[in-house]
């Protein structure tokens, strides 16, 4: 199953990265669990499929040019690890970014159910919370 799952976030990642916001937006759990680092926006666990979809379309018309990439993905069972590049310029700044974080996905019966993120910094966090350092 564990390649299964390796498939299913490759493809939700390459879907989200071309605009297909709908094939992303599928691959989650309707139950799934949106986990979002201290200090950052929202911070804190959200759960639902349509909170999970609001907090992230805002997230992306927020930006011109968004593009975000999955670098490296590795699987441990039930979990996988993403390192994802993102960047894009401001909507309303017109401030170019590029950043680089982790997410962890925890996946059951072919869907999405949670999705930890860890900032840059914390990329062996992410890899040790799956098992993986």
């Amino acid at each position: 199953m564990t390649q299964e799952n390796l498939e299913i976030v490759r493809r939700s990642y390459e879907a989200l990265q071309q605009g297909d916001y709908t094939a992303f937006f599928a691959a989650l759990d309707p139950e799934i669990e949106l986990v979002l680092p201290e200090g950052g926006m929202n911070a804190g666990s959200h759960r639902g499929a349509p909170w999970v979809r609001q907090f992230l379309e805002g997230y992306f018309e927020s930006f011109e040019n968004f593009q975000i990439v999955a670098e490296e993905l590795f699987e441990t069972g039930d979990q996988v690890v993403a390192f994802l590049r993102q960047s894009g310029r401001g909507r309303a700044s017109g401030i170019e970014i590029e950043t680089r974080f982790a997410h962890v996905l925890t996946l059951r019966g072919g869907k999405v159910r949670r999705v930890e993120a860890f900032p840059e910094r914390e990329k062996q966090a992410a890899l040790k919370s799956a098992g993986l350092a």
